[in-house]
């Protein structure tokens, strides 16, 4: 722990203007560039040992029940143990009614907490909408919630292939709207509500962020993206993504991250199948990064990792909030994979990007 804790105290830090966007790159003061990050690797190795990410099969033509069947399997996959690192938090399981659906939360809250004054933060975990589970991300929302002083929400909305879109979007945005018309009970401030989320459930806060400012409700003041998927247009993403080259990785890791990028695009290709469905994948609440004005939007927090498929898309869409005048953070983690909040207590980018989210929060609600 002694070494997660230097990593974690004395990370560098330096802000660029990258092609689309100003960015503020961290980095473990272990790393070499073009790598991945010591601790990052050593777990890898620990858990993967020499073979490397297995390569998907492509599925262009297969059918929807096939894809179906490969979701599923991939369901199985996904979350990795991590760890907790709160001290003195209270849990509580609840349920509410979305279209019909009871669907499962978890509260957090610091233990002492008094008054209806506190933010809330509503958190939808990752999982490409087919996967994931409100278990794999509770120690990240622990550890927010002590360190905000906030309650943290923590949503198990419907996946995909079951319940394709937009049950997902419905049950986010039903949780945000539960939580606003539930302030006195719940005991926070209805005027400090904050959405966040990784991967694919960083797509369903900046949707249902989206949709809050479409329906002119104004609830969420806040939101947190942890590498998101902001398109689900597999041909746009086809277009604009970039060439393993442009990530400069070392030539070594040069292949592993090529069969990791084209897994990425694989994946894409399954949410378009059996999440999309027969929605459009160019509508804003499918590709919040194709809506066509941003300046309406809530402060923003985007945090990516340098070697993700998708860093190039969330980057992009920091830049259009900037260009709006959003107030907007975005942090990229040299050195970093997609997933790594997965690894809480295990990657110290983890931490941090928690950590940066409170400061945020802090500057957004006072």
């Amino acid at each position: 722990m002694s070494n997660y804790r230097n990593v974690l105290e004395n990370m560098g830090k330096r802000r660029m203007e990258e092609e689309t966007a100003t960015v503020i790159f961290k980095r473990s003061p272990e790393l070499q560039k073009g790598y991945l990050d010591p601790m990052v690797a050593a777990d890898l190795q620990k858990r993967s040992g020499d073979s490397g990410p297995v390569a998907l099969k492509e599925i262009d033509h297969a059918s929807v029940e096939k894809v179906s069947a490969l979701a599923l399997e991939l369901r199985k996959q996904m979350g990795v143990p991590n760890k907790d690192l709160s001290k003195n938090i209270e849990t509580e399981e609840m349920f509410f009614d979305s279209d019909g659906h009871f669907i499962r939360i978890r509260l957090y809250r610091r233990s002492g907490l008094n008054g209806n004054s506190q933010p809330v933060l509503i958190y939808f975990h990752g999982g490409a909408f087919i996967g994931g589970r409100i278990e794999v991300v509770e120690n990240a929302c622990k550890d927010l919630a002590e360190k905000a002083a906030a309650v943290v929400v923590n949503v198990e909305y419907r996946l995909a292939p079951e319940y394709p879109a937009p049950a997902a979007m419905n049950d986010c945005y039903n949780a945000v709207k539960w939580v606003y018309d539930h302030a006195e009970e719940l005991k926070i401030d209805k005027e400090k509500i904050a959405v966040a989320g990784d991967s694919a459930g960083g797509h369903l806060a900046a949707s249902v962020s989206w949709l809050d400012r479409e329906q002119r409700n104004h609830f969420i003041k806040f939101q947190a993206l942890i590498y998101p998927t902001l398109c689900l247009d597999v041909k746009t993403l086809e277009a604009s993504m970039w060439p393993v080259e442009k990530f400069q990785p070392a030539p070594e890791y040069m292949p592993q991250l090529k069969v990791e990028l084209q897994n990425m695009l694989i994946y894409h290709q399954v949410i378009e199948k059996v999440f999309v469905k027969d929605g459009d994948p160019k509508h804003p609440m499918f590709s919040p990064l194709l809506a066509q004005t941003f300046s309406n939007m809530p402060p923003t927090f985007i945090a990516v990792a340098e070697f993700d498929f998708l860093r190039p898309f969330a980057e992009r869409y920091a830049g259009m909030l900037q260009q709006a005048s959003v107030p907007t953070t975005c942090i990229c983690y040299e050195g970093a994979q997609h997933a790594f909040i997965d690894f809480y207590g295990i990657y110290p980018q983890a931490e941090d990007c928690i950590d940066e989210i409170v400061k945020m929060m802090d500057d957004v609600f006072g």
